[in-house]
């Protein structure tokens, strides 16, 4: 629900987005509402205006949408020029994170009322009630500790041969009788278990994840150079510096494949691809 905003059903009936539909018909209206997705994702619900890396991630004509946001008055600039954004959408949105913000204030509220009321019923407890809470305690504590004299039979494992084996069968039936190989008159026997670091697998922690950084033009340019593929490398790098590395709503991991993605949606014009040298054919 981070990303929800609020969609009327009968949206597309309003005199702005009529007159969108009957110029370009679902394409234009299809166009304006990714628009407003796009501005849901951005912190303050501005877009830069920038017409062709929009077109690019939108997968759409650059003309086609500066006309949705410039010819029917359905977005607005800042002062700059520099970013756009949708008034009714704004207006909604801020509606929306002021009802969060009370919300999540009462909720603290609350919480805050019930640990003091659990504070202050723990400190009112009579003296006979504490002596009767303490002796339950004691009695649950005892009851485990019968629980724990189950008989366990560990499992037989190579590192301790047939003797180890045959000394877990003896420890399993006299922990049943209550007394203890080694003393006469003594308390029941601690479960045997394996001896530390025979028969034990070592637990393996997990590597932290690299994180991501991003790259230069310079190295972009390089590995673009590698690979031959054509691709403007400061294109590339103003692109995804605008979208704060992200793709969608996760973190980028990987320039590089990032790179590849982008050489399949701009192939090589064909001034700018490698002739093709046949080998020679030896006869």
């Amino acid at each position: 629900m981070a990303s929800y905003f609020s969609h009327d059903s009968n949206a597309r009936n309003s005199d702005k987005l009529i007159a969108l539909r009957m110029k370009m018909g679902a394409e234009g209206y299809g166009i304006y509402f990714m628009l407003l997705e796009r501005l849901r994702e951005e912190p303050d619900y501005t877009s830069i205006k920038d017409y062709n890396l929009l077109a690019f991630d939108l997968r759409v004509d650059a003309a086609k949408l500066k006309a949705v946001i410039e010819d029917f008055r359905l977005f607005s600039f800042t002062e700059d020029g520099k970013r756009f954004y949708s008034e009714g959408f704004l207006y909604r949105m801020q509606q929306k994170d002021a009802k969060s913000t009370k919300a999540r204030e009462s909720a603290n509220k609350r919480w805050r009322k019930i640990q003091n009321a659990e504070s202050t019923s723990a400190e009112a407890v009579p003296l006979h009630e504490a002596v009767d809470a303490k002796a339950m305690r004691s009695q649950c504590e005892g009851n485990a500790i019968k629980e724990s004299k189950v008989k366990i039979i560990p499992p037989i494992s190579p590192s301790w041969g047939e003797e180890s084996a045959s000394d877990a069968s003896t420890l399993a039936v006299e922990s049943d009788s209550g007394h203890c190989p080694h003393t006469s008159a003594g308390p029941a026997c601690e479960t045997a278990s394996p001896p530390a670091g025979r028969g034990q697998s070592p637990i393996r922690q997990r590597a932290p994840a690299a994180r991501f950084q991003a790259p230069t033009v310079a190295e972009v340019a390089d590995y673009c150079s590698q690979r031959n593929n054509g691709v403007d490398a400061e294109s590339f790098v103003d692109f995804y510096t605008a979208k704060d590395w992200m793709i969608g709503k996760n973190r980028m991991k990987d320039w590089r494949a990032a790179v590849r993605t982008w050489e399949k949606s701009h192939p090589l014009k064909p001034e700018n691809q490698p002739s093709y040298q046949p080998k020679a054919i030896r006869l």
